[in-house]
């Protein structure tokens, strides 16, 4: 793998104050009913053969060009209850309001800190495109979402583990006394292999 390596302040910072598993433009919270949908997963990161201090997966909508990304810090947040596996996965739930539109994975980050701040991180050389679509109105199903460690950097695949997303996705509407999800909420769990790249695989 070829990978561009960078020192940045922005990952400094984002290592330093707990990132959220979803960043995404504020504008996007205040959509207007009818302009607006949801997609929601998880993303976690497999520990058992060590990890790095962040790994995120960015996408963007091809229409309006804004950016957003799923983000996962194995080492420095302990993650969600209901998706923790001792010695072996820590991740968190996601629940994203965006517009509708076309949308793609397009790049990966990961970030290792070292001693005394100094920081590494590497991201694809080599343009991908994984796309998918969102609709207007609709609850979409992403899929989880897991970053694994590689030599430098990493990786991550995509599984289809609705019946335990739905699960927690009602549990979390439940206690936030938010309406429940509604039955017929879309599956949009890419096939990664389509992107052509080693960054994004399929899950087991």
């Amino acid at each position: 793998m070829r990978f561009v390596r960078w020192g940045i302040v922005l990952g400094f910072l984002c290592a330093l104050f707990a990132c959220a598993p979803s960043i995404a433009p504020t504008r996007w919270e205040a959509l207007p009913e009818g302009q607006r949908a949801v997609m929601f997963g998880t993303i976690t990161a497999d520990i058992s053969a060590g990890a790095i201090n962040r790994y995120m997966l960015r996408y963007r909508n091809f229409d309006t060009g804004e950016t957003a990304a799923l983000n996962v810090e194995p080492l420095d947040d302990s993650g969600d209850d209901d998706l923790r596996e001792r010695g072996r996965v820590v991740g968190r739930f996601f629940e994203v309001t965006l517009p509708p539109g076309r949308y793609e994975f397009y790049d990966v980050s990961f970030l290792a800190m070292g001693l005394f701040g100094a920081s590494r991180e590497w991201s694809a050389r080599t343009p991908f495109s994984l796309p998918f679509t969102i609709q207007a109105g609709r609850t979409h199903y992403l899929g989880d979402v897991r970053a694994y460690p590689a030599r430098a950097g990493g990786y991550f695949t995509f599984t289809d583990r609705e019946a335990r997303a739905r699960e927690l996705l009602a549990k979390r509407r439940a206690a936030a006394k938010a309406p429940p999800p509604p039955a017929d909420i879309v599956n949009i769990v890419p096939d990664p292999d389509k992107a052509g790249t080693p960054f994004l695989r399929r899950g087991g």
